[in-house]
């Protein structure tokens, strides 16, 4: 067959350039489309994720007003009630012409008087409860303090530190001194080091996994190299991506609409629901860690326990929930529960048996009761079916908590009841045997079986003297009824039992602080988010506050041990991985590490 040639220059030549010169700008007009139409729809996605967020916003925002307008309703409506009654009672004292009733309503007077200031400090006063003493517990003048110099750089061993060769531009290496036309010499190992502080800022990248595919030369089979797990099966977000938006929202109370704009300002284009649907599945991985963690913390001879509201917000619609805080001062547990009744605390505590250590609120009380009067009940039908069909009964030795003693007198003192004072140095010298305990147990080499050591002698031969002393000036005082000073003292005497069962069992600390401080990251989480707009948001958050607690009191950063057991759990689903754990591995790590580097030295 004969192939037929155009010759150049010919009219077919020139019309087959034109061809082509068309088809060349078709394509580039249909590439230029192509790109528009994928700017408009990633400005179409970005609105929409922008439109989102600002919804979000705008229900947390409405809901945080309506709480507040509830809340300054609530105090215009009390505060009315106060003037009025005040005003009711200047005229009665005014016509009043008996002493004892002029008394009474003077007394009356005082007490709406100290209503009103408590209400006012609430609001606008400090909310520390420390005092101003030039003296220790002891009556001792406490040191002056250390007379501050200035402040210079501190330490960051844990920053990793890169060095940065600085060398005189060419031209320059001349002596400026004498003018010599000799270069100047580098000192060998000689530089004037400074440091600097250096931004690495977070970026985002995508990771193509190229897994090889082979063939088999002699049945022909086909077998693909395994891909790294992903967090979603099907999904195209790492495990250390899901594991950081976590991080950002329930330790650094990042909220997902704000993780979605800075996300989007470092170039990744991303929806809070996709955001989501990551800690969700975290959460998912994480679960039997979680129930693990639950359950160590149950099984200890004394945990702390308290309570703090959590919002549900649905649509239409705002719930006050609870979270009920665990801990036994090495973990942290949190559940969130529909009531603050018996039930949930039934629920949480999971028939423990041991000593609670919580702040005189009636529901334990209540239950320690039930628990003596029904000795031999070990389960109890549940009321409330969202809590669950069966609830164990506690039998546990509830011990009461000192700070929430000392708080009625630090009021009392504050509306210039001074008697008072006396109540608050005799328990100042009780946290300061408490102290003296901790340093004996410090000197003597640290460890729970010390420190009960230290408290046994130091609080049978002190503490129980302070008690006494105590107890003696509160049946001695003369207050007025119905002041402050005399709550407080009422509040005590109620207590007294499980207040000074400390004296006795070195297991018992002197207060909750445990609990409150634990139980801060949520609180804090709660004013960022207002709280959860789902009932599965609220164990989800319940799950992640307690793993970023726990890993606070572990010492270990939450970020780097959730990456681990996210991994383990990728590998087998029903793996636990508790932070001590991770905190052993490193401890074994970094002997090993110590070991390692000795015996390089010694050239073993």
């Amino acid at each position: 067959m004969r192939r037929m040639t155009i010759p150049p220059g010919s009219s077919v030549d020139a019309l087959m350039r034109q061809l082509a010169q068309r088809a060349l700008q078709a394509e580039q007009a249909a590439r230029t489309a192509r790109e528009e139409a994928d700017a408009a729809r990633a400005e179409a996605q970005a609105a929409r994720a922008e439109l989102a967020a600002t919804q979000a916003q705008g229900r947390r925002i409405a809901a945080k007003a309506t709480e507040l307008e509830h809340k300054v309703k609530a105090d215009e409506i009390m505060m009315r009630s106060m003037m009025s009654r005040i005003r009711t009672l200047v005229e009665d004292l005014a016509n009043a012409t008996q002493r004892p009733v002029q008394l009474a309503l003077s007394m009356e007077l005082d007490l709406l008087q100290r209503k009103i200031d408590d209400l006012n400090h609430e609001l606008f006063g400090r909310s520390s409860e420390r005092r101003g003493r030039k003296t220790d517990p002891a009556g001792k003048p406490k040191p002056p303090k250390k007379r501050q110099t200035g402040h210079g750089p501190k330490p960051q061993p844990e920053l990793k530190t890169e060095d940065q060769q600085h060398l005189l531009p060419p031209g320059e290496d001349r002596c400026r001194k004498c003018g010599s036309s000799e270069p100047l010499k580098a000192w060998e190992g000689q530089t004037q080091d400074t440091e600097e502080v250096e931004i690495v800022e977070r970026t985002f990248k995508i990771v193509v996994h190229k897994c090889q595919v082979y063939a088999c030369t002699g049945c022909g089979h086909f077998e693909t190299a395994p891909a790294p797990p992903r967090l979603i099966p099907g999904g195209r977000y790492s495990p250390s991506f899901g594991v950081a938006v976590a991080v950002d929202k329930y330790q650094d109370h990042l909220p997902l609409e704000r993780q979605v704009k800075r996300m989007a300002e470092q170039g990744l284009t991303v929806t809070s629901q996709t955001l989501w649907d990551q800690i969700r599945q975290v959460y998912i991985l994480l679960l039997p860690t979680l129930l693990v963690l639950q359950q160590t913390i149950l099984a200890q001879p004394r945990i702390h326990i308290d309570e703090t509201p959590w919002r549900l917000m649905r649509t239409g619609e705002s719930k006050r929930w609870w979270a009920w805080v665990l801990s036994d001062g090495k973990r942290v547990f949190i559940q969130l529960a529909a009531s603050r009744g018996m039930e949930a605390a039934r629920q949480a505590l999971q028939g423990y048996s041991g000593i609670l250590m919580a702040d005189r609120y009636v529901v334990y009380e209540s239950l320690e009761k039930e628990a003596d009067r029904n000795p031999c009940q070990q389960l109890e039908l549940v009321a409330q079916p969202e809590l669950g069909p069966l609830a164990p009964l506690p039998n546990f030795l509830l011990a009461a908590c000192w700070m929430h003693g000392r708080r009625g007198f630090v009021k009392a003192v504050r509306g210039g009841e001074v008697e008072a004072n006396e109540a608050l140095d005799l328990i100042a010298e009780l946290y300061a045997v408490e102290a003296e305990a901790e340093e004996l147990a410090a000197k003597a080499g640290g460890g729970d079986e010390a420190l009960f050591a230290a408290r046994q002698e130091l609080r049978t031969e002190r503490s129980a003297g302070i008690i006494a002393r105590l107890l003696a000036w509160m049946d001695e005082v003369k207050v007025l009824p119905g002041s402050r000073t005399e709550s407080a003292i009422s509040w005590l005497r109620n207590g007294w039992t499980n207040l000074t069962r400390f004296v006795t069992n070195p297991l018992i600390p002197l207060d909750n602080g445990e609990a409150e401080r634990r139980i801060r990251g949520m609180v804090l989480g709660r004013k960022t988010h207002a709280g959860s707009r789902s009932e599965e948001g609220t164990r989800v958050a319940a799950a992640f506050y307690s793993f970023v607690a726990t890993c606070a009191a572990e010492g270990v950063d939450v970020r780097d041990w959730m990456l681990e057991a996210v991994g383990k759990a990728l590998v087998n689903r029903r793996a636990v991985y508790l932070p001590e754990e991770y905190a052993a591995d490193l401890r074994a790590k970094a002997a090993a590490e110590a070991h390692s580097a000795g015996a390089a030295d010694t050239g073993e």
